[in-house]
């Protein structure tokens, strides 16, 4: 079988399916180049196989996610290995494919009337083939029961968040679209600014039990990066995040080492009454197109990408050092890398953040959907509860334990009127 062209077929065929018939010329010039680069560093056959086996794991209903840096091809998002749009934001009408690069603040498609959609998270290509070549390529799934590992040149991992979204009845569908509303951020930036989950009860417990350090739990407990304490620290310094694109900005920097120390003291605006997130470089994806605008060689620029990535020490070789210097690259920004252990991949982070608001609309809209799948993949955590039940004790007893969470679950119930017991219960027959 030609792979090559076969591949092409595959890409062109779900691009033309989105895009229309006559592709931009910018679109299809980059699935040709995508192939010719990944001919040469790995085996066409090999990404064939690995399109197969992910069709199979897709009849057989097994969630995945692309991770890290696999996002950054268009190939591998149109034939199915990753559910992040590569390209630079556009929008786009499904029903009559008008076409544009850029947002349109439009609800209404120019030609057909009908609604259009904004997509594309501007992910280079470059980064992908660079991280090929030193550790192939990297999946979630919601399972891991039934791989050969031998057979394809590619790593799987396991995934709560995946596991979650199979127990609430999600799709592969429901995972790769890019339907997120504005709303749904707005409302999840919401309860992440103020807390305000729970609805009901607030006054009984704090009467009765006086522990207010109940009250300052993380939200949306069992998500990740969305319950994360650390991330509401990050979004009261950055109180300037207004949509998806900024939250993941800021997500992007529970991930990092030295990323959000680094962006305060260097990146950011001097003499603002605050820090801007949209002036910040929070992931390889951003730091590569800045290393670019200083005009540095493709070779230069992802040897040092690899070296904030992977060396871990928070510092550049002076060879990369001097690299930016000669490419007079600003102070600020070889300080920034400098204090750099380690950068995340902003396709990685887009593709679980958007499945995370997704699932976190359950958690607000409909709890005992969400918290029976939750109890049910840590039922080895609710064996290992006290059998008296008394969850307030219980958070004080088991705080900073493997336990705490479950228990703080039981007391997001609670304030919002439900049993947890009973819930429990059920989980455990």
């Amino acid at each position: 079988m030609d792979y090559k062209n076969k591949l092409i077929e595959l890409a062109s065929t779900k691009a033309r399916s989105i895009y229309g018939d006559i592709l931009d010329e910018r679109i299809e010039n980059r699935i040709y180049y995508e192939i010719e680069e990944l001919s040469r560093c790995c085996d066409l056959k090999t990404i064939y196989e690995i399109y197969l086996f992910i069709e199979t794991q897709k009849k057989a209903e097994n969630l995945y996610l692309s991770r890290l840096c696999c996002s950054n091809s268009l190939v591998f998002y149109l034939i199915g290995l990753g559910n992040v749009n590569p390209l630079p934001r556009h929008t786009y009408c499904p029903a009559c494919h008008t076409f544009h690069w850029g947002c349109k603040q439009s609800d209404v498609c120019e030609n057909c009337g009908d609604k259009p959609k904004v997509d594309g998270y501007d992910l280079p290509f470059e980064i992908l083939i660079d991280n090929i070549s030193k550790h192939g390529l990297k999946l979630c799934y919601s399972s891991l029961s039934c791989y050969n590992h031998d057979k394809l040149a590619i790593k799987y991992y396991e995934n709560d968040l995946l596991k979650l979204a199979k127990l609430l009845g999600f799709s592969q569908t429901d995972i790769d679209e890019n339907n997120l509303e504005f709303f749904s951020t707005l409302e999840i930036l919401d309860c992440l600014h103020s807390n305000k989950v729970s609805n009901n009860g607030l006054d009984y417990f704090s009467s009765k039990y006086k522990k207010t350090f109940i009250f300052n739990h993380p939200p949306f407990i069992g998500i990740q990066d969305l319950s994360s304490p650390v991330l509401k620290r990050l979004l009261r310094y950055w109180n300037t995040i207004f949509d998806f694109d900024d939250l993941v900005k800021v997500t992007n920097m529970l991930h990092g080492s030295g990323v959000a120390d680094a962006n305060i003291k260097f990146i950011t605006k001097k003499n603002s009454t605050y820090a801007d997130i949209k002036d910040c470089i929070t992931s390889r994806d951003e730091l590569y197109y800045l290393l670019k605008s200083f005009q540095l060689n493709e070779d230069d620029a992802l040897l040092i990408i690899r070296e904030t990535r992977l060396c871990g020490n928070g510092h550049l070789s002076k060879f990369s050092e001097y690299k930016l210097i000669e490419a007079n690259v600003e102070t600020r920004y070889i300080n920034f890398m400098k204090c750099l252990s380690y950068i995340f991949d902003k396709g990685h982070t887009v593709g679980h953040m958007r499945l995370a608001i997704k699932i976190a609309k359950i958690y607000l809209e409909d709890p005992l959907r969400y918290f029976k799948a939750y109890f049910t993949i840590n039922k080895d955590k609710l064996l290992k509860m006290d059998k008296d039940y008394d969850f307030i004790k219980g958070i004080s007893k088991y705080k900073s334990t493997e336990l705490e969470e479950i228990y703080l679950a039981t007391i997001d119930l609670l304030e919002r009127g439900f049993d947890p017991l009973s819930l429990i219960q059920n989980v455990l027959g």
